[in-house]
């Protein structure tokens, strides 16, 4: 308690040196401790459900090592054969309109298959799972909702008796309720039974999940796997694309997208952590050295080393104490902060806390922290000698003189780690914002609707008929230049590929059997993406046409099917040929068996995102494949404020149905969602650079200046005998920079080494980018050049006379 009580009044007699010290403690604690909470939250801590290692995701995997969904047959025949599952389930999701609850919603739904709560291990905690009639053709309609759609939409009714939901235009009894935060997959609120009629080996429509046996590991799981899918290829052979099932943990697959950057992250806050570290230690020993006067009488009058080591790493606790609390508050901000500008698509969201884990990670930076710096200024202090008194002052400032040198190299080191890393993102982000992403996206509005969905063919022509008549009213609104409509938007909706073939005669194809067989046949097969879009949209986008000629509002279902066809399928499809006229089919996405007739050529267009390359796609007409158009993206090109047109088109949407709730957004938006998650890094990174920059340009500075103190006699001298401010001036400069460039030279190698580690996060740029490297040691150089003028500008102004009378 006695060293604790002198170790206060220690740090009160400095509170300008005791302030800094516990301020960059506190920042380098609180961002490491936030992204760490980050890191433990989605990495890892366990998922929510009972035995969640022994959940898994199957897939089917081709021949090319690609992952896709098991076709209905596969996934049937391997729930048949496999005795190392306990349960598996089919599922799927999409965003459907829902009414009948407190206001309608547009809510993800998911279609889950019998065993899918059994394979996650989770009941409803109000009501009950599907029964056995409910997961029929034609049974009952029953649904499930979360937890937070019961508390918003049905007023958390501890009845459910009597709540029905009209969804797909159908009432559906609300049966059960499931526990807080369930949300699999990612944000869903309603769960319908799934009922499968798929008889195609090559249609892959439904995700898989499995829980596995007690006693069986994942290995032993994938052994079996190999086993029945060997059997399947024998046994079916033509009318198999089945290579081999794949399996992985839910764990591993829900956080494979975001792995990367929060290991980047981690390593990002844990180089700025060692500058504030190595900040502090300057600061610790220049404190240090001020007192050696202190040491040596206390030495004299009895205290023994240990006595004296004791007291600085108590003093050392105190400071570290103090800035855990303080960076534990600030990590706590940080964590607020980060999940304000996360994309939004972060999964496990919801378990990123301040925990007994990561008040754990606190204890332990804290901990090691006091012992190392402790340590280190008790080391260098009792090797100088406790005993020593003023005269040995020149000495002892030597010895802490090249200590703080090391340090200051050190601290330009990581710092220039870090600015290179967010040079290389930086140097990315601005190579992505250049892609031309095959279409125009000022002044564009985009109104998402999502239909009731149906299965038969007056459905189908329910949702046209609605398509046209709002395309229409769309049309005649004021400030309206173009709108155009597809099922699936670029870059925000991801993809919906498949097997085409190309046939000769249209009526080559009469079943999905037969579509199959061709598709196996060499050289009559190829992948693409297919979107269903109607006469407009191209020319609302700014999609260039290169070839043929467009869709026009003279085609329908009962004229002859066509298609256009991406820039990239034809010249891979047909290099150096015309496709206009070309015979295609697709029937497998879309159950429909007319050809697709090829009529023009149109511009590329990025899919899946900036940092992907163009995809082969069809294009098909909107009115001639009607069965997939219960959810589609409307594109309004606008003469002004696309924002300003939102009231228009909710209006002329509830003028057509009143329980029908769009949303809105624009293409600008929609290319500056696809970045988020690189934006946000590149934000982080770079702040927590330019944050490591400003302390290893303290320490520039405070290295130099510690020089000048203790050279004052010989700048004196050097004054006295004729050397001009502006020699002295570039001499300390000089010293300065000496010390930058050796930081520069070490650090260059290391950010080589982990440059590579980030690779996953920039595009189109090189790990050892010339630029970068270049740019970033220049820039640094320069600021360290200007942070040792501020001293060396004040010893330009010692007076010799004085100088050389000083001891």
């Amino acid at each position: 308690m006695t060293d604790l009580w002198l170790s206060f009044r220690q740090l009160l007699r400095r509170p300008g040196i005791a302030l800094t010290a516990v301020l960059t403690l506190a920042l380098g604690i609180g961002a490491s401790t936030a992204i760490f909470a980050f890191v433990n939250g989605v990495l890892l801590q366990p998922l929510p459900y009972p035995q969640p290692e022994r959940v898994v995701r199957v897939f089917h995997v081709n021949d090319a090592g690609d992952r896709s969904r098991p076709s209905d047959p596969d996934f049937a025949d391997l729930r048949e054969r496999s005795r190392s599952f306990a349960a598996l389930a089919q599922f799927g999701s999409g965003r459907t309109s829902v009414a009948g609850g407190r206001e309608p919603s547009r809510s993800i739904r998911a279609w889950v298959s019998e065993d899918y709560f059994r394979a996650l291990g989770v009941e409803p905690v109000l009501g009950r799972q599907f029964v056995e009639n409910e997961m029929q053709p034609n049974g009952p309609s029953a649904v499930i909702v979360s937890h937070g759609y019961w508390q918003r939409q049905l007023d958390a009714a501890p009845a459910l008796a009597g709540r029905d939901l009209r969804v797909d235009d159908r009432e559906h009894v609300v049966v059960g309720v499931m526990p807080p935060g369930f949300e699999h997959p990612a944000a869903t609120e309603l769960w319908t039974p799934l009922v499968t009629t798929g008889n195609s080996r090559t249609a892959h429509n439904w995700h898989a999940i499995g829980r596995l046996g007690d006693g069986v590991t994942l290995e032993q799981a994938r052994a079996e796997l190999a086993v029945i899918a060997d059997a399947l290829r024998a046994e079916h052979g033509d009318e198999s694309t089945l290579a081999q099932f794949g399996t992985v943990s839910l764990h591993d697959h829900t956080v494979a997208g975001i792995r990367p950057m929060l290991l980047v992250l981690l390593g990002a806050t844990g180089l700025l952590f060692l500058i504030a570290w190595s900040n502090v230690a300057s600061l610790l020993l220049a404190r240090a050295s001020v007192r050696r006067q202190e040491l040596a009488v206390r030495t004299a009058v009895g205290a023994d080393n240990f006595r004296l080591a004791r007291q600085f790493l108590v003093e050392t606790l105190l400071l570290t104490t103090l800035g855990a609390v303080l960076g534990s508050l600030l990590a706590g901000g940080f964590i607020e902060l980060i999940r304000q500008l996360q994309p939004g698509d972060l999964p496990r969201i919801d378990a990123v806390r301040i925990d007994a884990v990561v008040l754990a990670f606190v204890a332990l930076l804290s901990l090691v922290s006091t012992l190392c710096l402790g340590g280190l200024v008790a080391w260098r202090t009792g090797r100088n000698g406790f005993s020593a008194l003023a005269n040995r002052r020149e000495a002892a400032g030597g010895h802490r003189s090249r200590v703080a040198r090391s340090l200051v190299v050190g601290q330009v080191a990581l710092a220039l780690v870090l600015l290179v890393g967010a040079g290389l993102l930086l140097r990315s982000f601005a190579l992505l914002l250049a892609i031309d992403p095959g279409f125009r996206s000022d002044a564009t509005l985009v109104m998402r609707i999502a239909l009731p969905r149906g299965d038969d063919t007056s459905d189908a022509m329910r949702h046209l008929r609605f398509h046209e008549e709002l395309l229409t009213r769309i049309g005649s609104l004021p400030g309206v230049a173009d709108v155009g409509v597809i099922n699936l938007l670029p870059i925000a909706d991801g993809r919906w590929n498949g097997s085409f073939i190309e046939v000769t005669q249209p009526d080559e194809v009469t079943d999905l059997d037969s579509f199959g067989m061709i598709a196996r046949m060499p050289g009559r097969s190829g992948l693409a993406d297919y979107r269903i879009a109607s006469d407009d949209y191209f020319r609302t986008l700014g999609i260039p046409l290169r070839q043929g000629r467009g869709f026009d509002s003279g085609m329908h279902a009962g004229s002859v099917h066509v298609a256009l066809v991406s820039e990239s399928l034809s010249q891979r499809r047909w290099p150096g040929e015309n496709p206009v006229g070309k015979l295609l089919h697709f029937g497998n996405m879309d159950g429909i068996l007319q050809p697709l007739t090829v009529i023009g050529v149109v511009g590329d267009v990025r899919e899946s995102g900036l940092d992907s390359e163009s995809s082969p796609t069809i294009y098909a007409h909107y009115r001639q494949r009607t069965s997939r158009l219960a959810e589609m993206s409307y594109v309004v090109r606008t003469t002004g404020d696309p924002l300003a047109l939102v009231a228009s088109l909710r209006q002329a949407v509830a003028a057509l149905d009143p329980d029908l709730p769009p949303a809105f957004t624009t293409m600008t938006e929609v290319i500056g969602d696809s970045l988020a998650q690189r934006r946000l890094v590149l934000m982080l990174v770079s702040g927590f650079g330019l944050v490591a920059l400003l302390l290893a340009l303290a320490g520039v500075y405070a290295a130099v200046a510690f020089s000048v103190s203790q050279r004052t006699r010989e700048i004196g001298l050097r004054m006295a005998i004729g050397a001009r401010r502006q020699t002295v001036v570039a001499m300390i400069v000089g010293e300065g920079l000496r010390l930058t460039a050796a930081g520069i030279a070490l650090g260059l190698v290391g950010a080589l080494l982990l440059a590579r580690t980030a690779a996953s996060l920039v595009y189109g740029v090189s790990s050892a980018d010339p630029l970068t490297y270049a740019v970033v040691p220049l820039l640094l150089l320069v600021a360290a050049g200007l942070a040792a003028w501020v001293p060396a500008r004040r010893a330009a102004t010692i007076e010799p006379v004085g100088a050389l009378g000083s001891n």
